[in-house]
């Protein structure tokens, strides 16, 4: 909450039609997508948020950061974004994608990406529990409990 309001303050991002509030972030727990009119704006939003996570002794993963350039909709090719401390924000390719609430995306979501990879993790799960001994019945509630909420967390995301 403190990071929301203190983000809230800064004089970045996008204006709502007809009022004076702005979006700059969305933030699920640990997860954070910033959004700036320009990279300079950004850059303020960035070490807004490195400060903050300095004071209460936590690390930002740039690591797992990219910068991903918009004009009217389309994605823009960009280059790697310096930071002030001597870091680097990669800029995103156009066939590349980055990972927000556990959804690859890019300017859309990567729909088929997605699919075959949960495909993949579902049936890694499955066989998983089919090599072991359990009876039909612990089987079945298995299989419900651990594979079938893969899909079932997807309606929540």
């Amino acid at each position: 909450m403190p990071i929301n309001c203190i983000l809230r303050k800064c004089n970045a991002g996008y204006k709502f039609t007809g009022t004076e509030q702005r979006i700059n972030r969305l933030m699920y727990m640990d997860d954070l997508k910033l959004f700036a009119k320009s990279k300079k704006k950004l850059e303020k939003l960035i070490n807004t948020t490195r400060i903050f996570s300095q004071n209460i002794g936590m690390e930002l993963g740039m690591e797992k950061c990219v910068l991903l350039e918009m004009k009217e909709g389309k994605l823009e090719t960009s280059e790697d974004m310096e930071l002030p401390n001597q870091e680097k924000m990669i800029a995103l390719s156009e066939n590349d994608a980055y990972k927000y609430l556990g959804v690859l995306e890019a300017n859309t979501m990567k729909s088929t990406e997605m699919k075959a990879k949960i495909e993949k993790e579902y049936w890694r799960r499955t066989r998983k529990l089919l090599e072991t001994k359990l009876y039909g019945r612990n089987l079945i509630k298995e299989i419900n409990t651990w594979v079938v909420s893969l899909i079932r967390s997807l309606d929540h995301s």
